[in-house]
């Protein structure tokens, strides 16, 4: 998986989106992007996506790097592909409030959870309980 931090940002941020809404769009979404035993999402087109989506936000002017900036560009990235191949509008409008920055306090959360790893435990898939799959 390529820029891990950043995939588990989103989606700790969609999880959090998903569990105020319960939008099925995004639960399928969600779903596709669950992490296997072997790190790799369930929908392998996911893995090559997020990083296609990572290399297009990387910014080659600049001399900083923020991992918080750039999970945020590429997260915008990966959405608005997946959107194009058929939303039913849930992930478009995800994306429009990502473009106006409407919810920056709430990514501010999402990115502290993955940063001290108390991030959404239904990322990763498996037969065990969801707690025992983060541990590292």
């Amino acid at each position: 998986m390529y820029f891990p931090t950043g995939y588990r940002m989103m989606f700790d941020y969609l999880d959090s989106l998903y569990q105020r809404t319960k939008a099925d769009e995004l639960g399928v979404l969600l779903g596709s992007m669950s992490l296997l035993v072997d790190g790799e999402p369930a929908d392998p087109a996911h893995g090559p996506d997020w990083e296609q989506a990572v290399r297009q936000a990387v910014d080659p002017s600049s001399q900083t790097f923020s991992p918080s900036g750039l999970a945020y560009g590429s997260m915008l990235l990966f959405l608005r592909n997946w959107a194009a191949i058929g939303s039913d509008g849930t992930v478009s409008d995800i994306c429009d409030s990502l473009e106006g920055k409407r919810e920056l306090d709430f990514w501010d959360e999402c990115v502290r959870r993955v940063l001290q790893n108390e991030d959404t435990p239904f990322m990763k898939l498996t037969n065990g309980s969801p707690a025992d799959v983060l541990k590292d």
